[in-house]
């Protein structure tokens, strides 16, 4: 997270997209705070991130039919997002995270169809940019 700060500080971007990882399900987790494997890319909805950026990759992965799922946020991210979207006057910034088991274990897993999802789903928002669409 340290460098995503000045990187993007020395980029100037006009939007940002993190990809992360975030705790899938497990017979030992509250089904409440963690995503199902399988079940496609988390879009993160929470109060740091840009709401309408957000809602922009959902329309996408609905009309393109890619599997998703939503992570809900109440605060921080814990990813490098939080420190994307205050660069400079701020940056609309949203999140996508691959449902993981066992994080910071040696054998953690995910499930490439949620991969596969996740590149989709990116493609199609960049697809969609180049469409000279706005993400607002």
């Amino acid at each position: 997270m340290r460098g995503a700060g000045p990187g993007a500080f020395a980029v100037e971007p006009d939007l940002c997209i993190a990809l992360d990882v975030t705790f899938a399900h497990t017979p030992d987790a509250s089904k409440e705070q963690t995503v199902l494997p399988g079940g496609g890319p988390a879009i993160g909805i929470g109060p740091v991130l840009d709401r309408t950026f957000s809602k922009r990759l959902t329309e996408l992965a609905e009309t393109q039919h890619i599997p998703h799922q939503f992570e809900i946020l109440s605060g921080s991210t814990s990813t490098t997002a939080d420190k994307l979207q205050t660069v400079r006057a701020g940056v609309p910034t949203a999140l996508i995270s691959l449902p993981l088991r066992y994080m910071h274990s040696a054998s953690e897993l995910v499930d490439l169809t949620d991969i596969r999802a996740a590149a989709s789903l990116l493609t199609a928002f960049l697809q969609d940019l180049e469409g000279g669409a706005s993400h607002a």
